[in-house]
């Protein structure tokens, strides 16, 4: 099967004052059809970044510095803008962190909803003013539809509402509507729920297992909560100062991590059958992204470094089926 997305030697640096930043070097990842990707790691190990390197939304001072996005056989990095606007919310959409900070105050949740179908669906360039109305009808309407699958209460209403009159949950409803309403081949999720309560984060990851059962969708999720990973992924891919460390099937990776970096952020989740006086930490911070330790990026913070951590970088190896690690601990010499 070929993969939906394709991602090869990405490498996207923001250029600062203080120096260079390598948010993402040499990534590599594929997404397949009807697929959903967990992307987890700290705060700053670069996963938002890989999320909107996928759309080319990166703004400067960052720069998407080498590599291919190959989505459905094209690489993204070869389309110009105008052909980019066509992929963005039509084949791939996105579904970000704080919907408050998106939705456009000012505009009704309907006139913005039903803006984005127009775009995608209808030529309207030229029209008359009566077409461009049929056309603005037909458009809330489906607007309605899209609100009732995402389980919003009272849709006939909320299109007429304003962002500031819903709630956080509600507002996350809307903006997962939107993010459907042209029906993509792929949603990207960007701590799509962190927002949220906990009863309404539930509600929200059961709409979207429904969806992608309806919809066979492909999914990306950045998040750094593992029960998330562990209900709604495939796969999951491990990412530590702008690198992949480990890429595995979901339940192997739980079954048995590899990386010392994914063992120390699976230990530091509390277990109901277990008391404990303290949770597991992974000892100090994400490496300077500018100021990078040389070897593995993690050997500053790893309790297994050898010499040949600090060295050279390690190679990603399979080391049982669709298992991938890149760990010392694993091939090579120390």
């Amino acid at each position: 099967m070929q993969p939906l997305l394709s991602i090869k030697n990405l490498k996207v640096y923001y250029y600062t004052y203080e120096g260079i930043v390598k948010a993402l070097d040499n990534v590599n990842l594929n997404l397949y059809p009807a697929e959903v990707l967990g992307l987890v790691g700290e705060t700053g190990c670069g996963k938002s970044t890989l999320a909107l390197s996928i759309l080319r939304l990166i703004q400067p001072p960052g720069k998407i510095v080498e590599g291919e996005i190959i989505f459905k056989g094209q690489n993204l990095l070869e389309k110009t803008e105008e052909e980019m606007r066509k992929i963005r919310g039509k084949k791939i959409s996105m579904v970000f962190q704080d919907p408050s900070t998106y939705w456009n105050p000012v505009f009704t949740i309907g006139d913005q909803i039903s803006e984005t179908i127009i775009l995608h669906k209808y030529s309207i360039e030229g029209s008359s003013t009566l077409f461009k109305k049929k056309i603005k009808k037909v458009a809330l309407k489906e607007a309605v539809d899209l609100l009732k699958k995402v389980g919003m209460p009272h849709p006939e209403k909320v299109i007429n509402q304003y962002p500031h009159e819903l709630s956080g949950g509600m507002k996350q409803r809307a903006m997962i509507a939107l993010a459907l309403a042209s029906k993509p081949d792929l949603v990207i999720l960007d701590e799509a729920t962190t927002a949220l309560d906990v009863t309404i984060q539930a509600q929200i990851l059961e709409l979207l297992s429904d969806i992608k059962k309806q919809m066979g969708l492909s999914m990306i999720i950045v998040t750094h909560d593992f029960g998330i990973v562990a209900e709604m992924c495939d796969h999951v891919a491990v990412m530590y100062a702008g690198v992949i460390v480990e890429y595995s099937a979901t339940k192997k990776l739980f079954k048995n991590p590899l990386h010392p970096y994914t063992r120390g952020l699976l230990s530091a989740i509390p277990k109901l059958h277990e008391e404990v006086q303290e949770l597991a930490v992974i000892p100090g911070t994400v490496g300077n992204l500018i100021d990078l330790p040389t070897g593995c990026r993690f050997h500053p913070r790893c309790q297994h470094a050898k010499i040949t951590c600090t060295r050279k970088p390690p190679q990603m190896i399979e080391v049982e089926p669709d298992h991938f690690v890149a760990c010392f601990l694993y091939g090579g010499s120390n």
